[in-house]
């Protein structure tokens, strides 16, 4: 089972207690921290921590599904002390109505609700706010409601203060919100860095933390010292043991949420992985992908790391950020989120997280088990906007070497194999495979400038300096139509194309052509030509019919890239709960039960339907195309999901090169100074002496301007030691090759390169 979490805040109080907003800074920081430590997080709503019945019910319930595990319960609010019994007080409760009547309190003894013998539950309370609370008596002596029934039940309460003390809140201390002292303490000892993993480290680990905040806070904070429960929570032998216990050790892999709950901040110090998983791994006997994934951090997770840090090691982002990256691997160091499908579109914040996460993945797994739309879609946009490395696998018992129905933009793809096989050996082939491909993706990642894993990143792109290669088509000259090419869809397809020309014409779009790009007769290659017109085009009509996997990700790829978003539509019959409705479709060929994420993508994306064939206008539609002017527009709602994406990817997207090493990368890539010690050129044909002679004609011109930019440009601001040195190194270059000249002029620009280096040598 996961270690899971039940986090409770309480900001809103009756007579007699102050508010606490720092309680929902609390919470949201408690959540962040957790699920980065492994934990199912679970937030309790608003209405229900306005409920001491409701709120008992919810812990009690959540306690009592912790099994064989840890769980942990969190609280941020106010606490009292009455008859010797401590209680945490729901919101909205007055300090009179708690005084009253236990039906306005929760108490605190959580061990009656603790059903598993071999679960542990963590009670962890940051209350007492108030000095009229000092009554509240948080260590030292056995529970006083009743004698102790549970003596040995793995039951802990975690005080945030000692008693006779207050639990205080950091002003701006916590993304400029208030928060409270013991919970941002706490947050920092379970930091992936601290390696705090035994109950005991945390402790200790706080108790310090406090200190520092405490003395750091302006005006200065009163000490405060976190505690542990009273000695009848548990008996002493199993504290002890707990102590020693790795409670708060991470596992290789996070736990996902079906909510959404990814990571909140892109951190550079860390790896984040992605799992996507299909709906179908529902009905498969195969190990779910996840499982394969955990599989390659627990066996090479150090491995994986260097390859990775040594890819991505001291990169810039646009954004300022730079890639720091621990030398030595821990699990920490790696941020893992997995999720199926159909949880990505249960709600516009759960798909908006998830676009996050793809983007900004710097490792990402598919299931592209059956190739199912959702799956389809995400990969659409990954492909769009991340130059990382992907792996994409499909399981259902297809193996690698068989023959696989792959849609025609991912004709050229590398897919990998999750099915189960049927080796008795100890180690597991799936697991091996994802190992060196994750591997050597990033040692291609560092190498290749052009690495890809996913079609699409370059030909978006790189489409040319003259504004007739990458200027907005408007809707005048084409209306880009991405459908399935399925002979039984070329009526419905007509019918569409027919309607929505005639109502762009009644609109004075003159001669519109609403196309699919197999209209258009280029000779250009497909690929090139398809992705170049999804980001160019102003208008584009996608057809959800028939759930063709190549027009989903197309419409990732379009929604990703262009402002201008895409007119979504679909054939009725194709609807959820209709007759052609997209289903599971079984490893026997059988079909099941519909597909969710097909309702749920439709409830997010809403496309408009249509009836083949039915008396009905295109006037909707062809309006919708008409009046959208995203540059004029303040947040339309057709391009929300470009908005998305332009947020995420700042974080990740790596700065352009200094233009001296750009330049001399250049010159590298048509005539290496190391060619001689490989016996090897990357110039093709370089037996052709013109095709050589340009080419080392072309490398010395470019370190000619590699070296006067670091002479004019850079070496006057101040001369960093790496740029100093290729200062050197290519003003040798240069000079030799200058030498080799008889124009008179080379040879004077050489002694002038020389003198210079001389001078910087003095």
């Amino acid at each position: 089972m996961a270690r899971r979490a039940l986090l409770i805040g309480a900001a809103e109080y009756g007579d007699g207690f102050t508010n606490l907003p720092a309680a929902e800074q609390d919470v949201l920081l408690m959540e962040r921290t957790l699920t980065t430590c492994g934990f199912a997080v679970e937030v309790v709503s608003a209405d229900t921590v306005r409920n001491a019945s409701l709120l008992e019910s919810a812990i009690s319930d959540f306690c009592a599904k912790v099994t064989s595990d840890v769980g942990i319960v969190y609280f941020s609010g106010h606490g009292v002390s009455i008859d010797g019994q401590e209680w945490i007080l729901p919101a909205g409760v007055s300090r009179a109505e708690a005084a009253r009547s236990a039906t306005h309190r929760v108490s605190t003894d959580l061990s009656p609700s603790v059903v598993d013998p071999d679960a542990l539950v963590i009670f962890i309370i940051d209350a007492c706010r108030d000095d009229c609370d000092h009554g509240t008596e948080k260590g030292g002596r056995p529970w006083t409601k009743g004698s102790q029934a549970f003596p040995d039940k793995n039951f802990i309460r975690i005080f945030g203060c000692a008693e006779k003390e207050l639990c205080h809140v950091w002003r701006c201390g916590s993304d400029g919100k208030d928060v409270s002292v013991f919970t941002a303490a706490l947050a920092r000892a379970l930091a992936p860095d601290s390696r705090n993993e035994t109950l005991q480290e945390v402790l200790n680990a706080t108790g310090g933390q406090c200190e520092e905040i405490a003395a750091a806070a302006l005006p200065r904070l009163p000490p405060q010292r976190p505690s542990i429960g009273s000695m009848g929570d548990i008996n002493t032998d199993t504290l002890e043991q707990l102590s020693r216990q790795p409670i708060f050790r991470r596992t290789a892999m996070a736990a996902g949420s079906s909510d959404g709950a990814l990571w909140e901040n892109f951190d550079p110090r860390r790896l984040h992985c992605l799992v996507v998983e299909s709906e179908h791994a529902g009905f498969s006997s195969d190990d779910p992908l996840r499982e394969k994934v955990n599989d390659v951090f627990l066996q090479a997770g150090d491995s994986v790391w260097q390859r990775f840090r040594r890819s991505w090691l001291g990169r810039s982002s646009v954004a300022g950020t730079r890639r720091d990256l621990p030398e030595d691997f821990d699990a920490g160091c790696v941020t893992t989120v997995v999720f199926r499908v159909h949880d990505a579109f249960r709600n516009r914040s759960s798909l908006k997280n998830t676009i996050r996460a793809v983007v900004q993945a710097d490792l990402a797994f598919f299931d592209l088990t059956r190739f199912e739309p959702g799956v389809m879609f995400l990969l659409g946009i990954r492909a769009a906007t991340r130059r990382g490395v992907t792996l994409c696998s499909h399981g259902y018992g297809w193996r690698e070497g068989r023959q696989l129905e792959t849609p025609f933009n991912l004709s050229d793809l590398q897919v990998f194999s999750h099915s189960e096989t049927e080796t008795t050996v100890a180690e597991d082939p799936v697991v091996r495979r994802f190992i060196e491909g994750t591997a050597r993706g990033f040692d291609q990642l560092l190498l290749q400038p052009r690495y890809l894993d996913l079609p699409a990143y370059d030909s978006l792109r790189q489409l040319g300096s003259d504004v007739e290669s990458w200027g907005t088509i408007p809707l005048d000259r084409l209306v880009l139509a991405l459908c399935s090419f399925r002979p039984e869809h070329r009526e419905a397809w007509l019918y569409v194309r027919r309607g929505l020309e005639k109502a762009l014409q009644q609109r004075g779009v003159r001669q519109p052509r609403v196309r699919r790009l197999i209209d258009l007769g280029s000779s250009q290659l497909v690929s090139q030509a398809l992705y170049e017109h999804i980001r160019r085009v102003a208008g584009c009509v996608m057809d959800w019919s028939l759930f063709s996997p190549s027009s989903f990700l197309e419409l990732g790829v379009r929604l990703a890239v262009s402002p201008w978003g895409a007119l979504q539509i679909v054939d009725e019959r194709y609807l959820p709960g209709a007759d052609l409705a997209a289903r599971v479709r079984r490893a026997d060929g059988q079909s099941g039960p519909e597909l969710q994420q097909v309702a749920l993508m439709n409830a997010q994306l809403e496309p408009r339907r249509y009836q083949k064939g039915a008396a009905r206008t295109f006037d909707d539609l062809a309006d919708a195309l008409v009046k959208r002017r995203p540059f004029d527009e303040l947040d339309p709602s057709y391009n929300w999901v470009h908005q998305v994406v332009r947020e995420a990817i700042e974080p990740v997207s790596v700065a352009y090169p200094e233009v001296h090493d750009l330049l001399d990368r250049s010159a590298e890539s048509l005539s290496s100074t190391e060619k001689d010690r490989v016996e090897a050129t990357q110039t093709l044909f370089a037996a052709s002496r013109p095709i050589k002679r340009d080419a080392e004609r072309a490398a010395v011109e470019q370190r000619i301007a590699a070296w006067l930019y670091l002479e004019h440009r850079v070496k006057p601001r101040g001369f960093p030691e790496a740029a100093k040195a290729l200062h050197q190194k290519l003003g040798e270059d240069v000079a030799a090759a200058l030498y080799d000249s008889d124009v008179a002029e080379d040879f004077a620009l050489a002694e002038t390169i020389l003198k210079r280096l001389k001078g910087d040598a003095r």
